[in-house]
């Protein structure tokens, strides 16, 4: 039995080696080189999580790292509010919301403004200089390693492509209705997205100017769960409290991340 024990585990051993000398020549193909790395990588993270290293934390810092910011944070929402300054309209009769109408008397046109790229381009340094602050810490900001941009086509695309730039993620459009018929699950037939469709259990992000009741947020949110994608967080310009989008987006498990509060 002792033997049978010694032979099992110098076998393993040889496997194991063969393994490690193949993958350091290139010998391996590439899923499986990929799937022994991670499992180092597993196996090295576990670790230091017993030495009582906080991983995730390092790991926050890291992403964060790699995302431009282009202002100090503590000047950004001044910053973003004058410019808010310039898209506002003013009107007695001006209501926001699609389903159920609320009397605002005003309209903060980013979207109108967005069409100038300079000003689209700005207002997604806006936003990339906020999510650098928000993904640090857990308690606010939940999936770091997102997989791509979503930013529904009656939104601000042009903003979520110019910020999808920033950050280097794909970009992704989600349209008000589908764009055909199919009896198969596809994802192209409710979004918009370039080459290449993200493989099933990708992470998306929702980026877009504003939301007043979550109505768009919340289709997005469901196609893509629909189709595999996890969905966490929705980054915002600005947040009309008026018809209270934060609780509604909560109620599906989306965390929304505005710069600035709009309260009246």
């Amino acid at each position: 039995m002792d033997q049978i024990v010694i032979w099992i585990i110098l076998s393993l051993s040889s496997i194991s080696t063969l393994l490690v000398v193949a993958e350091a020549f290139g010998f391996l193909p590439d899923k499986l080189s990929l799937w022994l790395n991670r499992k180092k990588l597993s196996q090295t993270l576990e670790i230091l999580k017993q030495f009582g290293m906080d991983v995730d934390k390092y790991k926050r810092a890291i992403i964060s790292v790699n995302i431009p910011s282009y202002s100090n944070q503590t000047d950004l929402a001044n910053a973003v509010n004058d410019l808010l300054t310039k898209t506002k309209i003013e009107e007695p009769g001006i209501t926001v919301g699609k389903v159920e109408n609320a009397c605002t008397g005003y309209w903060f046109d980013v979207m109108g403004f967005t069409t100038d790229p300079q000003m689209a381009i700005l207002f997604a340094r806006f936003l990339s200089t906020h999510l650098k602050h928000l993904i640090r810490d857990e308690t606010i900001f939940q999936s770091p390693n997102f997989d791509f941009i979503v930013t529904p086509k009656q939104g601000s695309p042009i903003l979520g492509y110019e910020f999808a730039k920033i950050v280097d993620k794909p970009f992704v459009l989600h349209p008000e209705e589908y764009k055909f018929n199919a009896t198969k699950k596809i994802p192209r037939k409710d979004f918009d997205f370039g080459k290449n469709v993200p493989p099933k259990g990708s992470v998306a992000l929702l980026v877009d100017d504003s939301t007043t009741g979550g109505r768009k947020m919340k289709r997005a949110v469901d196609d893509l769960r629909r189709y595999g994608y996890t969905v966490t967080d929705c980054l915002v310009i600005f947040e009309p409290t008026v018809k209270n989008a934060r609780r509604i987006l909560e109620q599906d498990g989306i965390r929304l991340h505005s710069i600035v509060q709009i309260n009246k």
